[in-house]
Protein backbone atom coordinates (compact mmCIF):
# COMPACT_ATOMS: atom_id res chain seq x y z
CA UNK A 1 0.00 0.00 0.00
CA UNK A 2 1.50 3.34 -0.96
CA UNK A 3 1.63 6.53 1.27
CA UNK A 4 -1.26 8.16 -0.46
CA UNK A 5 -3.57 5.17 -0.03
CA UNK A 6 -2.56 4.80 3.61
CA UNK A 7 -3.25 8.43 4.43
CA UNK A 8 -6.58 8.29 2.65
CA UNK A 9 -7.58 5.19 4.57
CA UNK A 10 -6.40 6.67 7.86
CA UNK A 11 -8.40 9.77 7.19
CA UNK A 12 -11.48 7.67 6.47
CA UNK A 13 -11.21 5.85 9.78
CA UNK A 14 -10.54 9.11 11.59
CA UNK A 15 -13.83 10.52 10.33
CA UNK A 16 -15.63 7.37 11.37
CA UNK A 17 -14.09 7.45 14.82
CA UNK A 18 -15.00 11.05 15.64
CA UNK A 19 -18.50 10.23 16.97
CA UNK A 20 -17.20 7.23 18.83
CA UNK A 21 -14.74 9.20 20.94
CA UNK A 22 -17.24 12.04 21.58
CA UNK A 23 -15.40 14.87 19.88
CA UNK A 24 -17.33 18.17 19.71
CA UNK A 25 -19.49 18.68 16.66
CA UNK A 26 -20.24 21.76 14.61
CA UNK A 27 -23.35 23.30 16.22
CA UNK A 28 -26.69 22.86 14.49
CA UNK A 29 -27.11 26.66 14.20
CA UNK A 30 -23.70 27.12 12.57
CA UNK A 31 -25.34 28.83 9.59
CA UNK A 32 -28.14 31.33 9.14
CA UNK A 33 -30.27 28.75 7.33
CA UNK A 34 -30.52 26.71 10.55
CA UNK A 35 -30.91 29.57 13.03
CA UNK A 36 -32.26 28.59 16.45
CA UNK A 37 -35.57 30.35 17.25
CA UNK A 38 -35.58 32.62 20.31
CA UNK A 39 -38.58 33.73 22.34
CA UNK A 40 -38.94 37.45 23.06
CA UNK A 41 -39.16 37.49 26.85
CA UNK A 42 -40.50 40.01 29.31
CA UNK A 43 -37.82 42.52 30.32
CA UNK A 44 -37.59 41.20 33.88
CA UNK A 45 -36.81 37.66 32.62
CA UNK A 46 -33.53 38.53 30.92
CA UNK A 47 -30.72 37.63 30.90
CA UNK A 48 -31.38 34.61 33.14
CA UNK A 49 -34.14 33.09 31.00
CA UNK A 50 -31.91 33.12 27.95
CA UNK A 51 -30.97 30.23 25.67
CA UNK A 52 -27.64 28.45 26.19
CA UNK A 53 -25.22 28.60 23.28
CA UNK A 54 -21.70 27.55 22.38
CA UNK A 55 -19.62 28.67 19.40
CA UNK A 56 -16.51 26.66 20.34
CA UNK A 57 -16.77 24.48 17.23
CA UNK A 58 -18.59 26.96 15.02
CA UNK A 59 -17.39 28.07 11.62
CA UNK A 60 -18.00 31.42 9.95
CA UNK A 61 -21.03 32.03 7.77
CA UNK A 62 -22.00 35.22 5.95
CA UNK A 63 -20.47 38.66 5.77
CA UNK A 64 -18.18 40.18 8.38
CA UNK A 65 -19.90 41.79 11.38
CA UNK A 66 -20.36 45.51 10.80
CA UNK A 67 -18.96 46.38 14.24
CA UNK A 68 -15.94 44.05 14.12
CA UNK A 69 -14.72 43.95 10.54
CA UNK A 70 -11.32 42.51 9.69
CA UNK A 71 -9.91 39.27 11.07
CA UNK A 72 -6.89 37.28 9.84
CA UNK A 73 -7.98 34.13 11.67
CA UNK A 74 -11.67 34.57 10.92
CA UNK A 75 -14.77 34.31 13.09
CA UNK A 76 -16.75 31.61 14.84
CA UNK A 77 -20.47 32.41 14.80
CA UNK A 78 -23.77 30.76 15.67
CA UNK A 79 -27.18 31.98 14.51
CA UNK A 80 -30.56 32.66 16.09
CA UNK A 81 -33.88 34.10 14.94
CA UNK A 82 -36.76 35.94 16.63
CA UNK A 83 -39.99 37.72 15.73
CA UNK A 84 -40.50 41.20 17.15
CA UNK A 85 -44.22 40.68 17.85
CA UNK A 86 -45.82 43.92 19.06
CA UNK A 87 -42.49 45.46 20.07
CA UNK A 88 -40.91 48.50 18.45
CA UNK A 89 -37.62 47.85 20.24
CA UNK A 90 -36.02 44.81 21.81
CA UNK A 91 -33.17 44.40 24.27
CA UNK A 92 -30.39 41.92 23.49
CA UNK A 93 -28.47 40.62 26.52
CA UNK A 94 -25.55 38.23 26.73
CA UNK A 95 -24.63 36.22 29.83
CA UNK A 96 -20.99 35.09 29.61
CA UNK A 97 -19.86 31.50 30.18
CA UNK A 98 -16.46 30.41 28.82
CA UNK A 99 -16.54 32.65 25.75
CA UNK A 100 -13.58 35.06 25.98
CA UNK A 101 -14.22 37.37 23.02
CA UNK A 102 -17.70 38.07 21.78
CA UNK A 103 -19.91 40.13 19.60
CA UNK A 104 -23.63 40.16 18.82
CA UNK A 105 -25.29 41.40 15.65
CA UNK A 106 -28.97 41.62 14.66
CA UNK A 107 -29.75 41.63 10.93
CA UNK A 108 -32.96 41.99 8.97
CA UNK A 109 -32.04 38.94 6.84
CA UNK A 110 -29.22 36.42 6.55
CA UNK A 111 -27.02 38.70 4.43
CA UNK A 112 -29.04 41.85 4.94
CA UNK A 113 -28.76 45.11 6.86
CA UNK A 114 -27.32 45.30 10.36
CA UNK A 115 -29.88 46.56 12.86
CA UNK A 116 -27.60 46.65 15.90
CA UNK A 117 -24.11 45.30 16.60
CA UNK A 118 -21.94 45.32 19.72
CA UNK A 119 -18.71 43.62 20.85
CA UNK A 120 -16.62 42.96 23.95
CA UNK A 121 -16.82 44.32 26.63
CA UNK A 122 -20.49 45.28 26.10
CA UNK A 123 -23.06 42.73 27.19
CA UNK A 124 -26.29 44.31 25.96
CA UNK A 125 -27.83 46.69 23.47
CA UNK A 126 -31.25 47.80 22.21
CA UNK A 127 -32.47 47.24 18.66
CA UNK A 128 -35.16 49.34 17.00
CA UNK A 129 -37.44 46.90 15.21
CA UNK A 130 -40.57 46.81 13.08
CA UNK A 131 -43.49 45.06 14.82
CA UNK A 132 -44.35 41.53 13.68
CA UNK A 133 -41.10 41.16 11.73
CA UNK A 134 -38.57 38.31 11.72
CA UNK A 135 -34.91 39.07 12.48
CA UNK A 136 -31.64 37.12 12.56
CA UNK A 137 -29.13 37.32 15.39
CA UNK A 138 -25.63 35.94 15.53
CA UNK A 139 -23.18 35.56 18.39
CA UNK A 140 -19.60 35.59 17.15
CA UNK A 141 -15.98 35.53 18.26
CA UNK A 142 -13.18 37.32 16.41
CA UNK A 143 -10.48 34.66 16.61
CA UNK A 144 -7.75 37.31 16.32
CA UNK A 145 -8.55 38.42 19.86
CA UNK A 146 -9.55 35.41 21.97
CA UNK A 147 -11.38 32.10 22.16
CA UNK A 148 -15.03 31.20 21.54
CA UNK A 149 -17.02 29.37 24.20
CA UNK A 150 -20.33 29.11 26.05
CA UNK A 151 -22.88 31.84 26.76
CA UNK A 152 -26.59 32.55 27.23
CA UNK A 153 -28.40 34.84 24.79
CA UNK A 154 -31.67 36.54 25.75
CA UNK A 155 -34.04 38.82 23.82
CA UNK A 156 -36.70 40.85 25.64
CA UNK A 157 -39.09 43.75 25.23
CA UNK A 158 -41.31 45.83 27.42
CA UNK A 159 -44.85 44.50 27.46
CA UNK A 160 -47.01 46.58 25.10
CA UNK A 161 -49.59 48.78 26.83
CA UNK A 162 -53.02 47.19 27.23
CA UNK A 163 -55.60 48.06 24.58
CA UNK A 164 -57.75 49.75 27.24
CA UNK A 165 -56.46 50.92 30.61
CA UNK A 166 -58.48 53.39 32.67
CA UNK A 167 -55.47 54.20 34.90
CA UNK A 168 -55.97 57.38 36.98
CA UNK A 169 -57.77 60.66 36.43
CA UNK A 170 -56.96 64.16 37.63
CA UNK A 171 -57.52 67.71 36.49
CA UNK A 172 -55.15 69.36 34.06
CA UNK A 173 -53.49 71.07 37.05
CA UNK A 174 -52.99 67.73 38.84
CA UNK A 175 -55.88 67.99 41.33
CA UNK A 176 -58.08 65.14 42.57
CA UNK A 177 -60.06 67.16 45.14
CA UNK A 178 -61.89 70.33 44.09
CA UNK A 179 -64.17 72.89 45.74
CA UNK A 180 -66.32 75.15 43.60
CA UNK A 181 -68.59 77.98 44.66
CA UNK A 182 -71.91 78.00 42.78
CA UNK A 183 -72.43 81.66 41.89
CA UNK A 184 -73.42 81.77 38.22
CA UNK A 185 -69.84 82.46 37.15
CA UNK A 186 -68.33 79.71 34.96
CA UNK A 187 -65.85 77.38 36.62
CA UNK A 188 -64.30 75.46 33.67
CA UNK A 189 -62.65 72.17 34.56
CA UNK A 190 -60.33 70.29 32.19
CA UNK A 191 -59.65 66.64 32.92
CA UNK A 192 -56.51 64.60 32.28
CA UNK A 193 -55.51 60.96 32.70
CA UNK A 194 -52.48 58.68 32.98
CA UNK A 195 -53.65 55.92 30.60
CA UNK A 196 -50.81 54.39 28.55
CA UNK A 197 -53.20 52.90 25.97
CA UNK A 198 -52.56 53.82 22.35
CA UNK A 199 -54.93 54.47 19.41
CA UNK A 200 -57.38 53.18 18.41
CA UNK A 201 -58.15 53.39 22.14
CA UNK A 202 -59.92 56.60 23.19
CA UNK A 203 -60.58 58.16 26.59
CA UNK A 204 -63.76 59.62 28.02
CA UNK A 205 -65.10 61.06 31.27
CA UNK A 206 -68.41 60.92 33.12
CA UNK A 207 -69.73 62.66 36.26
CA UNK A 208 -71.73 60.70 38.82
CA UNK A 209 -73.11 61.25 42.29
CA UNK A 210 -71.60 59.38 45.23
CA UNK A 211 -73.85 56.39 44.45
CA UNK A 212 -72.48 55.99 40.93
CA UNK A 213 -75.55 57.44 39.16
CA UNK A 214 -74.61 59.35 36.01
CA UNK A 215 -75.35 63.07 36.19
CA UNK A 216 -73.39 64.50 33.27
CA UNK A 217 -72.49 62.37 30.30
CA UNK A 218 -70.37 64.60 28.03
CA UNK A 219 -67.20 62.48 27.72
CA UNK A 220 -64.94 65.22 26.33
CA UNK A 221 -63.38 65.97 29.73
CA UNK A 222 -64.10 69.73 29.62
CA UNK A 223 -67.09 70.99 31.62
CA UNK A 224 -68.38 73.92 33.68
CA UNK A 225 -68.59 72.90 37.34
CA UNK A 226 -70.85 75.87 38.08
CA UNK A 227 -73.66 74.16 36.15
CA UNK A 228 -73.70 71.19 38.57
CA UNK A 229 -76.07 71.12 41.52
CA UNK A 230 -74.80 71.92 45.00
CA UNK A 231 -73.53 68.57 46.23
CA UNK A 232 -70.59 66.18 46.05
CA UNK A 233 -69.78 64.79 42.59
CA UNK A 234 -67.31 62.20 41.29
CA UNK A 235 -65.58 62.51 37.92
CA UNK A 236 -64.58 59.11 36.49
CA UNK A 237 -62.60 58.25 33.38
CA UNK A 238 -62.68 55.28 31.04
CA UNK A 239 -60.52 53.96 28.22
CA UNK A 240 -62.38 52.30 25.37
CA UNK A 241 -62.37 51.10 21.79
CA UNK A 242 -65.51 51.39 19.66
CA UNK A 243 -68.77 53.29 20.10
CA UNK A 244 -70.01 54.09 23.59
CA UNK A 245 -73.59 53.51 24.75
CA UNK A 246 -75.37 53.73 28.10
CA UNK A 247 -73.75 57.02 29.13
CA UNK A 248 -77.11 58.60 29.90
CA UNK A 249 -78.02 60.63 33.01
CA UNK A 250 -79.88 58.38 35.41
CA UNK A 251 -77.98 55.24 34.38
CA UNK A 252 -75.36 53.72 36.61
CA UNK A 253 -71.66 54.01 35.83
CA UNK A 254 -71.39 50.31 34.97
CA UNK A 255 -74.21 50.70 32.41
CA UNK A 256 -71.68 52.31 30.06
CA UNK A 257 -70.69 49.82 27.36
CA UNK A 258 -68.90 49.72 24.03
CA UNK A 259 -69.46 47.78 20.82
CA UNK A 260 -65.67 47.54 20.49
CA UNK A 261 -63.18 45.13 21.99
CA UNK A 262 -62.68 46.69 25.44
CA UNK A 263 -63.57 49.28 28.05
CA UNK A 264 -61.80 49.92 31.36
CA UNK A 265 -62.76 52.46 34.04
CA UNK A 266 -60.28 54.59 35.99
CA UNK A 267 -58.96 53.31 39.29
CA UNK A 268 -59.83 56.57 41.01
CA UNK A 269 -62.12 59.58 40.59
CA UNK A 270 -61.83 63.32 41.06
CA UNK A 271 -63.89 64.43 44.04
CA UNK A 272 -65.73 67.67 43.27
CA UNK A 273 -67.66 69.64 45.90
CA UNK A 274 -70.04 72.34 44.63
CA UNK A 275 -70.99 74.71 47.45
CA UNK A 276 -73.35 77.63 47.86
CA UNK A 277 -71.45 80.89 48.02
CA UNK A 278 -72.40 81.65 51.63
CA UNK A 279 -69.01 81.15 53.23
CA UNK A 280 -66.24 83.67 53.59
CA UNK A 281 -62.91 82.81 51.96
CA UNK A 282 -60.70 80.35 53.82
CA UNK A 283 -58.64 82.27 56.35
CA UNK A 284 -56.23 81.55 59.18
CA UNK A 285 -55.32 84.47 61.42
CA UNK A 286 -52.04 84.42 63.31
CA UNK A 287 -52.28 82.12 66.31
CA UNK A 288 -55.52 80.47 65.22
CA UNK A 289 -55.93 76.99 63.71
CA UNK A 290 -58.70 74.39 63.43
CA UNK A 291 -58.18 70.65 63.01
CA UNK A 292 -60.67 67.87 62.40
CA UNK A 293 -60.23 64.90 64.76
CA UNK A 294 -62.16 62.08 63.16
CA UNK A 295 -65.86 62.60 62.51
CA UNK A 296 -66.99 63.89 65.91
CA UNK A 297 -64.40 66.32 67.32
CA UNK A 298 -62.57 69.50 66.44
CA UNK A 299 -59.46 71.03 67.96
CA UNK A 300 -59.18 74.83 67.98
CA UNK A 301 -55.78 76.36 68.72
CA UNK A 302 -55.89 80.00 69.73
CA UNK A 303 -53.95 82.68 71.63
CA UNK A 304 -53.82 81.92 75.36
CA UNK A 305 -55.27 85.36 76.21
CA UNK A 306 -58.61 85.22 74.48
CA UNK A 307 -61.94 86.90 74.94
CA UNK A 308 -63.58 83.69 73.82
CA UNK A 309 -64.72 82.72 70.36
CA UNK A 310 -67.72 81.38 68.55
CA UNK A 311 -67.76 78.39 66.23
CA UNK A 312 -70.11 77.78 63.33
CA UNK A 313 -70.38 74.67 61.13
CA UNK A 314 -72.14 74.93 57.75
CA UNK A 315 -72.90 72.06 55.33
CA UNK A 316 -72.59 72.17 51.54
CA UNK A 317 -76.15 73.46 51.21
CA UNK A 318 -75.30 76.49 53.33
CA UNK A 319 -77.30 75.25 56.32
CA UNK A 320 -75.93 75.89 59.79
CA UNK A 321 -75.43 72.56 61.55
CA UNK A 322 -73.82 73.80 64.74
CA UNK A 323 -73.26 77.21 66.35
CA UNK A 324 -71.94 77.86 69.84
CA UNK A 325 -69.72 80.19 71.86
CA UNK A 326 -66.65 78.94 73.74
CA UNK A 327 -64.27 80.32 76.35
CA UNK A 328 -60.95 78.79 77.33
CA UNK A 329 -58.15 79.86 79.65
CA UNK A 330 -55.53 77.84 77.76
CA UNK A 331 -54.42 77.89 74.15
CA UNK A 332 -56.43 74.87 72.93
CA UNK A 333 -60.08 73.94 73.00
CA UNK A 334 -61.37 70.45 72.22
CA UNK A 335 -64.90 70.59 70.85
CA UNK A 336 -67.23 67.61 70.89
CA UNK A 337 -69.64 67.82 67.96
CA UNK A 338 -73.32 67.12 68.44
CA UNK A 339 -74.53 63.58 67.83
CA UNK A 340 -76.51 63.05 64.64
CA UNK A 341 -74.78 65.63 62.50
CA UNK A 342 -74.87 64.52 58.85
CA UNK A 343 -71.62 63.07 57.53
CA UNK A 344 -69.86 64.85 54.68
CA UNK A 345 -67.85 67.94 53.87
CA UNK A 346 -68.49 70.99 56.07
CA UNK A 347 -67.18 74.52 56.42
CA UNK A 348 -66.01 75.38 59.94
CA UNK A 349 -65.81 79.07 60.87
CA UNK A 350 -64.19 80.42 64.03
CA UNK A 351 -65.01 84.05 64.92
CA UNK A 352 -63.27 86.17 67.54
CA UNK A 353 -64.82 89.48 68.41
CA UNK A 354 -67.09 89.05 65.41
CA UNK A 355 -64.18 88.64 62.98
CA UNK A 356 -63.42 85.34 61.17
CA UNK A 357 -60.03 84.12 62.41
CA UNK A 358 -60.10 80.57 61.05
CA UNK A 359 -62.15 79.06 58.26
CA UNK A 360 -61.51 75.52 56.98
CA UNK A 361 -63.26 72.72 55.16
CA UNK A 362 -63.48 69.51 57.16
CA UNK A 363 -64.79 66.08 56.22
CA UNK A 364 -66.87 64.98 59.22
Amino acid sequence: MDRTSFLSLAGFFTVLLIPAVGWAQVPVNDSCAFATPLTVNATADCPFQGVAGDNSQATFWGIEPICDGGSSLGYADVWYSFNSGNATEVDIELLIGTIADWGVEVLDSCDGNSVVCFTWPLLSSTAQVVPNTSYLLRVFTNLDFDDPGTFNICVSSMAPPPDCEGANVKTSDQQTLLFVCSDGIPDPITMANTSPSLPPSEYGYVITDTMGIIEFADISGVFDADTLRVDEHWVHGFSYIGNISGNVPGNRLNDIETDGSCIDFSDNYVQLFVELCTSVPLVTAEGWSVYGLGSDRLLVEHPSVSAGFSLEIVDLMGRTCHQKGYRSSGDRTLIELPIGMAAGMHVVRVLHAGVPVAVIRVLL
